[in-house]
């Protein structure tokens, strides 16, 4: 509206103009003339500042359309961030849930199990052991490795849930960046646990011949059949981000391309599924050392390089909470596992 007064009052300027120069033209009354040059005067000067106005908008107008993008993607941020911390907040909630639930029914079977323990100690504590002990004998054994069976399966349904939730909130995440890309969440374990000095931050396993594992993937992508579970061995030395999560908090890279020099891996192919990872390590703090168990993924495959922010440190620190409660749950089953 504010445009089109502008118009009309250049036009009635530049009509008003054109009659008072032919008044000018045609009248011979001295004051009338003094009047007619003050009138055009005017209309010059106002028809002058109009167009300057006019101009100024067409030379400021890709500015104005700029900064009202730049508001809308920021209240699109805004909005996107709220939102995820109520995911957030319900994600916790799941997490929370999970480790109660799965945490009961670990600590079930670690009591019967601890109690098998006391039986065979007390049957090795006979000095003259029956035969007929034998068959006793291998009833506690057999008990002991049945519990150890399902010690397995209550963390394989303990991560089957986690990582559904994981992906779930993290996809969502990428949606509302406007990002149509699909997680994939793995959790790799070592053949070994490495020990980190907790003062000095110092490696005090040797890692040279510690092994990394995928022992399991998200739903939808152990589903799809094309990502390895438990086929193929890592070494910890030939990837990046293997090491670096050893004494980091998390490694995060985005458009990984071919002979990056910044970026080892040592699965030949693995652009063909992923270009961009998040990697945190699953631990266990105790007073003087941290016990790594292993890590915990996501990665995703984008195809248009021109897009950077992908995987972001938000998505790290929700990752950095569902690895540190697989770090509590492993440190449950590993504290009876030995005995």
């Amino acid at each position: 509206l504010g445009r089109i007064a502008k118009v009309f009052s250049f036009g009635a300027n530049f009509v008003s103009l054109i009659l008072a120069i032919l008044s000018f033209i045609k009248s011979d009354d001295l004051s009338w003339i003094v009047v007619l040059m003050v009138v055009i005067f005017n209309n010059i000067f106002i028809m002058g500042v109009t167009a300057y106005e006019v101009y100024i908008y067409k030379k400021t107008k890709n500015i104005y359309i700029e900064k009202d993008i730049e508001i809308l993607n920021l209240n699109k941020k805004i909005e996107n961030s709220n939102q995820f911390f109520k995911d957030s907040r319900i994600y916790y909630n799941h997490l929370v849930i999970d480790l109660n639930k799965y945490s009961s029914r670990l600590l079930e079977i670690v009591n019967f199990h601890n109690k098998q323990i006391k039986k065979r100690e007390d049957l090795y504590s006979i000095a003259n052991k029956l035969e007929a002990d034998k068959l006793y004998q291998e009833i506690i054994e057999t008990d002991l490795e049945q519990s150890k069976i399902s010690m397995i399966k209550e963390y394989h349904s303990f991560l089957r849930n986690i990582t559904l939730h994981l992906k779930q909130i993290l996809d969502k995440y990428l949606f509302n960046k406007g990002l149509d890309l699909s997680t994939s969440i793995s959790v790799k374990q070592l053949n070994e646990i490495v020990c980190i000095d907790i003062y000095t931050n110092d490696i005090k396993t040797e890692i040279k011949d510690v092994r990394v594992f995928t022992t399991y993937r998200d739903n939808t992508t152990y589903i799809s059949g094309k990502r390895e579970v438990g086929k193929k061995e890592y070494k910890i030395s030939k990837n990046t981000d293997f090491l670096h999560c050893l004494t980091q908090s998390c490694f995060i890279k985005n458009n990984i391309k071919k002979n990056d020099r910044d970026y080892d891996n040592e699965s030949e192919h693995f652009l063909d599924k992923y270009n961009c990872t998040i990697v945190l390590p699953i631990k266990y703090c105790y007073s003087d050392v941290t016990y790594t168990y292993g890590y915990l993924t996501c990665d995703v495959l984008n195809k248009h390089l021109e897009i950077e922010d992908i995987l972001d440190e938000k998505m790290a620190d929700i990752m950095e909470a569902t690895a540190y409660t697989i770090g509590m749950f492993l440190e449950n089953i590993d504290s009876i596992w030995k005995k």
